[in-house]
């Protein structure tokens, strides 16, 4: 059941799962994750959490704008929630700089761009502040922010670079000027020449720039490489996705100066597909790195997709047709290199972001949708993939937002956030697997299961040796065996475990053999299906749906698949009539259409149906929002999916309320009910 202002919905489900969590006061804008600290910045404040998401501290970004003389007196001070205040501090950057021990927040204030630095441990301690624009002069955009390494011939200097979204038409949207920087190197200390955020080099101011659109979707360095993904959207509305590698070595100049570039290509060209997101894949060489790609122009369709990004450096440097350090006018433009995809992992609709980790020899991505799904999926060395399984799913459409962390503590939950509060979420559900069949079957490489606690348990849950798990490559079965026969006529079976063991499991093997007789049934008429009702159901499932169709008599289940599920589900029936029968539609982690069939005992399947599941209902608004005492008066819920109700709960009196069998639900966004007591 979920209460609702007062009111319960009565809905088919089971109780939500516990989950760590954290609602902020405000929606999300930036968050990193540093050792055992969460850094969470929304419109209006800075959260500071434990890496289970219980709150450390909070510093309010409201504050008072003081000008001086000249632009660089402004000064940006907090003031208390309860003051008057006439700015506020919008993060665009958040970076734990864990060497320095400090917290690097820059973004813009109501004059323009605003920079502090902060005690990582304690954020209220304000170790420097400045107004300097360092990042995109937008409270909103396209742009990327990190820490990287630059060799120099004394030591490594770190600096924050800034890919900036550029934009024609957002030039208006803000007083601040963006400029045609595009990427740019910021200093982290005051030691480092031009001080503190100084974008100055040896020389002169230096900078990759681009005199067209660019969106920045995601970067990172692995050593001394840098590595930065984009989206170049054109007039004709088509787009390119563009890599840039840059050598972390001897000066910022040198480092900008070594710009070379590839396009990425999609099998099928991949014109209109548009990067969302993307995360390097551990471990390599090679470099791999997985991307979420919209691939039809669209909101929908996306794909999952695994390319080899390893850097050519044998190019020439700064070359580039798109990007360039001085003008790109009138440079000629040769064709950058073509990197092709390597594997679609996954189609899938909706998909928004993913998160890439090792798992002994698997690889294990986590991969949030727009309508709240957090999905995992489990590949191999040779990029065979086990079944995609959702790990959690919101009770409302929420986007999970473009980034996902793993927990760097202990590496078993991963951090998904939503709009305006994030969820701690274990990377694996091992518990619930009840046998050893089950466990394997799970293709989860993080589950083993444990001969001395008879459970499925994370490996490092599991003691002593004596365990077993999936092996490093895919499997459909956990015993595979092939008959042959030699020119003499004698034949031999082999049998093939598919098993990865602890060397206490391993002693504990043996394979036992026996006969089974079975029997064959007569089927005069095969099973047809021609209606299910109801025919869209919520996440929720429903009770005592209703199949029809003929030569129904023999079918003694019913079986449900959806694309996303390896293994499909199967209801019991009953009350059948041959040309009618009754089932449960069992809940379900995912939206959209499943096919059904029906089961004979032989366990043959029969038919082709489908119904569709939707988000479940909720509840925005209740009028009027009081009644008289003696009841019976006609309330309006307002909401969404309200034609999955069932009922009505008022929960002062907890009696149950029928809403009207002839309101159709008014668009599927009202329903009325008469209140009793």
């Amino acid at each position: 059941m979920i209460l609702l202002s007062g009111l319960l919905f009565l809905l088919w489900g089971e109780a939500a799962r516990c989950l760590e969590e954290f609602t902020f006061d405000g929606d999300i804008r930036q968050f990193a994750v540093a050792t055992n600290t969460v850094y969470v910045a929304t419109e209006e404040k800075l959260y500071q959490l434990n890496h289970d998401l219980t709150l450390v501290q909070s510093l309010t970004q409201r504050g008072v704008l003081k000008t001086g003389q000249q632009a660089e007196d402004t000064q940006f001070l907090r003031v208390s929630e309860t003051d008057q205040w006439n700015s506020t501090f919008s993060v665009n950057i958040l970076l734990p700089f864990v060497e320095n021990g400090s917290l690097i927040c820059c973004g813009v204030t109501d004059d323009c761009g605003y920079c502090e630095l902060l005690d990582l441990e304690d954020i209220t301690n304000v170790r420097y502040r400045e107004h300097i624009q360092v990042g995109s002069p937008w409270r909103s955009s396209a742009s990327v922010s990190f820490l990287v390494n630059v060799e120099t011939l004394s030591r490594n200097e770190t600096y924050i670079l800034a890919a900036t979204e550029q934009q024609e038409d957002k030039s208006t949207e803000t007083s601040c000027s963006p400029g045609t920087d595009a990427v740019i190197l910021h200093n982290t200390n005051n030691n480092q020449r031009g001080l503190i955020f100084s974008s100055v080099g040896k020389d002169i101011h230096v900078a990759i720039k681009r005199e067209d659109n660019v969106e920045f979707i995601d970067g990172f360095q692995i050593d001394s490489t840098i590595y930065l993904f984009s989206n170049l959207p054109s007039k004709d509305k088509s787009n390119k996705v563009r890599l840039i590698w840059l050598e972390g070595k001897e000066s910022k100049g040198k480092t900008l100066k070594s710009l070379r570039g590839a396009t990425l290509s999609l099998s099928d060209g991949g014109k209109g597909s548009r990067l969302l997101a993307s995360s390097v894949v551990p471990g390599g060489p090679p470099v791999l790195w997985s991307g979420v790609f919209n691939v039809d122009g669209g909101q929908s369709n996306t794909e999952l997709v695994v390319f080899d990004i390893s850097p050519d450096l044998t190019g020439d440097i700064d070359v580039d047709p798109d990007f360039c350090r001085i003008t790109c006018a009138y440079r000629s433009k040769p064709t950058p290199k073509t990197l092709e995809q390597k594997v679609v992992l996954l189609r899938q609709k909706y998909m928004t972001s993913v998160l890439a980790v090792r798992q002994k020899a698997w690889m294990v991505f986590f991969i949030g949708t727009s309508d709240g799904k957090l999905i995992k999926l489990a590949v191999d060395k040779n990029y065979h993939t086990a079944c995609p399984r959702v790990l959690y799913r919101a009770n409302e459409d929420r986007q999970v937002f473009p980034k996902i962390h793993l927990d760097q503590v202990d590496l078993k939950h991963v951090y998904v956030p939503f709009q305006n509060e994030m969820k701690r979420v274990p990377v694996s559900r091992c518990s619930t697997y009840a046998t050893l069949q089950d466990c394997w079957s799970a293709q989860d490489p993080y589950c083993v299961w444990c001969g001395s606690k008879r459970s499925c348990t994370f490996g490092d849950d599991c003691r002593d040796s004596d365990w077993v798990s999936i092996p490093d490559e895919s499997h459909q079965k956990m015993v595979s065996y092939k008959v042959a026969q030699d020119r003499l006529g004698q034949i031999t079976l082999n049998i093939q475990t598919h098993l990865t063991v602890g060397q206490e499991a391993l002693s504990n093997f043996a394979c036992q053999f026996a006969t089974s007789s079975g029997q064959c049934l007569p089927n005069d008429g095969k099973p047809k299906i021609s209606s299910i009702t109801p025919s869209v159901v919520s996440f929720y499932g429903r009770n005592h749906a209703v199949l029809s169709g003929y030569n129904l008599s023999d079918v003694s289940r019913v079986r449900i698949q959806a694309d996303v599920d390896c293994t499909p589900r199967e209801s019991p029936v009953w009350n059948n009539k041959g040309v009618n029968l009754t089932f449960h539609i069992p809940r379900a982690d995912t939206k959209g259409v499943v096919k059904v069939c029906v089961v004979l005992p032989d366990g043959s399947c029969h038919g082709n149906a489908k119904f569709t599941y939707q988000s479940s209902p909720s509840c925005t608004d209740i009028t009027p929002s009081s009644s008289w005492i003696s009841g019976k008066r006609k309330i309006t819920l307002i909401g969404s999916h309200l034609e999955f109700v069932e009922g009505v709960i008022h929960s002062h009196a907890l009696q149950d309320v029928r809403p009207p069998r002839n309101n159709n639900y008014q668009w599927q966004r009202k329903i009325t009910a008469e209140m009793k007591l």
